[in-house]
């Protein structure tokens, strides 16, 4: 089976707030790695604006997993 490389774009809650974003991150990393996924690097962008609303919210915080 080839080896693939995907990209995943996290955007998590502002009210999650800084510690909570990064436990989230956590747990996901972990999940990812129990399903086999091999997580070469995760950045951790922070709050940022979004393009346009989603569920009415103008901000969230962004990770970027390889």
């Amino acid at each position: 089976m080839p080896n693939r490389r995907y990209e995943t774009l996290i955007l998590i809650h502002p009210d999650q707030g800084d510690a909570g974003a990064k436990e989230l991150v956590s747990r996901i990393r972990v999940l990812a790695e129990q399903q086999g996924a091999a997580v070469s690097q995760l950045q951790e962008w922070g709050l940022r604006e979004l393009a346009y609303p989603v569920a009415g919210e103008r901000r969230a915080y962004h990770v970027l997993l390889e």
